[in-house]
């Protein structure tokens, strides 16, 4: 199981914190200053089964600002997410098979058993 991360984020510190306690396969990846290639972001979206530009955080500033109204192609905003990884939701926690953005450590409960 792999997490991206990013420290300055509460939730992703206590997503952080619930996979110490409750997992011992889980590796952290800190996805600003070791940003995911095309294809890491690819394969994000695949298991999220979420197009790239669902990535984004809409509240952002920056995404506010430069591509609210944009039309981008998926691989077009694949290129954004390459970029600027810090717009990308967070925190990310990958498995074999899955994916989940989740919104606290309670998100994660019942996919630690398919992990």
């Amino acid at each position: 199981m792999v997490m991206m991360h990013y420290p300055r984020c509460g939730t992703c510190r206590r997503v952080l914190e619930f996979l110490d306690n409750h997992s011992n396969t889980h590796r952290v990846v800190h996805y600003v200053s070791h940003p995911p290639s095309e294809a890491e972001w690819r394969e994000v979206c695949e298991k999220l089964k979420v197009s790239p530009k669902d990535l984004l955080r809409a509240d952002s500033p920056l995404v506010k600002s430069r591509w609210a109204d944009a039309e981008l192609t998926d691989d077009e905003w694949i290129e954004v997410l390459v970029r600027y990884p810090q717009l990308a939701k967070r925190p990310i926690v990958m498995a074999e098979s899955w994916a989940l953005i989740p919104d606290g450590p309670e998100d994660l409960e019942p996919f630690l058993v398919k992990s």
